[in-house]
């Protein structure tokens, strides 16, 4: 069955072959809109599927069987980018190592043993995920909510029984089932049982040895047990937030969203992106887990995105990403990165400068920095890289006489750059100024000098 094509894929995908399969000999396939649209496509069933690690690696080799690189780079890059993550977070190891993110798909696709992850590559991930869902994830009980197939069975503890000295052991495993005896086997199964054995009470506490504690020492502090209630079947062990402690961590976290500045709005240069990392820092320092993001969102909004919120996502049944998704679509809109595109390359010293009469220039040009910072925040992913800001920044400056100094040799980094603008601005300024000191230091010396050999002289030789 085909899965429904989302409002936000419509402009980027060939509608009429969304949810068709890609022939990779098929030339007329080989096109951006339709091999973004297979992507996605994909992408939103293993998604909604949830499988990961071997099994994840195995429907991806099929689903894009005989990709090469050149084939996946036709894809969008954000998408490609999406693909690549989720893989990764769900247990499919592609290497992080410097190449294109299609190059190294395409290896993961022509790799015929499935990649098993080190302790490192592991830790890696969990640094740069919230969250890992393999079982190659060495914090595995903190991110995954453990299931009767996933949950190791313990042991059953068993009571050793010595009635008499010197007869062999006998052992009882009181919570295995006793096996019914065949009516048609002629014999009746010879094993222990309590009517024939001595009086015995154990105890826990009488057989520390041999009964293991049942409850788990290394849970979370936050695990709780349900109220027992025989008429419903469960879980050995539940991992879920407390009610209680989950209201006093939103409302930890409401308490430190007294700032506007860290909400976001909706209005032009604030970026959802930039605000969310505000969001996750601030949840990680009140403890709050990720699965109650969707509750928390709301907290992080105001103005126009506030009202975005309780019009078109509360108690809709929406998750954390998909509040994430709708909200970008709304605000961050294809016409807004034209704009930002658009200052961006007209943004220059000189017309700061200009705009800013009464600053000096050291304080014109901290406003560029800060501008182009800005704007770059809401450019396509391109943009987003040290070095295209660090040209940027470079041009900006270009036809500006302090700068000329810096620009003759600039550094290879961002920073270093901006500390060459910045000390070729600052010597200029301080000869300009040395320059005028010395020429107003003696006014009334110079004019006297001058005047010392200002003489008139009449030749009296013709009796003139």
């Amino acid at each position: 069955m085909s899965r429904r094509l989302p409002p936000e894929y419509v402009d980027r995908v060939d509608q009429e072959k969304w949810g068709k399969a890609f022939d990779v000999d098929d030339e007329e396939d080989h096109t951006a809109k339709t091999v973004t649209g297979y992507i996605l496509y994909r992408l939103t069933w293993y998604q909604a599927e949830e499988h990961d690690d071997y099994k994840l690696w195995a429907y991806f080799r099929e689903d894009f069987q005989d990709w090469t690189k050149e084939t996946f780079a036709l894809g969008n890059t954000d998408d490609v980018r999406n693909l690549r993550d989720h893989l990764r977070a769900y247990g499919v190891y592609v290497p992080r190592d410097g190449r294109r993110i299609a190059e190294n798909l395409a290896i993961v696709v022509s790799t015929n043993e499935y990649h098993e992850w080190t302790d490192a590559e592991a830790n890696e991930e969990l640094k740069l995920n919230k969250a890992f869902h393999s079982h190659w994830n060495p914090t595995t009980d903190k991110y995954r909510i453990p299931t009767l197939q996933n949950t190791p069975t313990p042991r059953t503890p068993y009571i050793s029984l010595r009635p008499h000295h010197g007869q062999a052991d006998t052992y009882l495993y009181p919570t295995l089932p006793q096996p019914a005896s065949r009516p048609d086997s002629g014999r009746q199964d010879n094993l222990p049982t309590l009517s024939n054995l001595p009086p015995l009470n154990p105890s826990f506490n009488q057989f520390p040895n041999q009964f293991p504690n049942p409850t788990p020492t290394n849970l979370p502090e936050n695990f709780y047990r349900p109220a027992h209630n025989p008429t419903q079947e469960q879980t050995p062990y539940q991992y879920q937030e407390s009610p209680d402690r989950s209201s006093k961590q939103l409302t930890e976290l409401m308490k430190i969203y007294n700032n506007d500045e860290k909400k976001f709005t909706g209005e032009m240069y604030d970026i959802l992106d930039t605000k969310l990392r505000i969001f996750y820092d601030c949840c990680a320092k009140v403890g709050l887990p990720d699965t109650q993001y969707h509750n928390a969102f709301s907290v992080m909004l105001k103005g126009r995105a506030a009202t975005f919120y309780y019009d078109n996502l509360s108690g809709k049944g929406y998750g954390f990403k998909d509040m994430i998704t709708k909200t970008k679509t709304h605000f961050e809109t294809e016409e807004n990165r034209q704009l930002y595109l658009s200052e961006w390359r007209v943004t220059t010293l000189s017309k700061t400068i200009t705009d800013n009469p009464d600053k000096t220039r050291l304080e014109c040009l901290q406003i560029l920095f800060d501008t182009l910072q800005k704007i770059q925040r809401g450019l396509n992913v391109v943009y987003q890289t040290e070095y295209s800001l660090r040209e940027q920044v470079i041009n900006a400056c270009r036809g500006v006489a302090e700068c000329n100094l810096a620009l003759y040799n600039p550094a290879d980094t961002y920073e270093g750059v901006c500390a060459q603008l910045r000390s070729s601005i600052g010597t200029a300024m301080r000869t300009r100024e040395s320059q005028q000191q010395q020429f107003t230091a003696h006014p009334d010396d110079d004019f006297d000098n001058d005047n010392q050999y200002d003489h008139n002289w009449t030749d009296r030789i013709y009796g003139g």
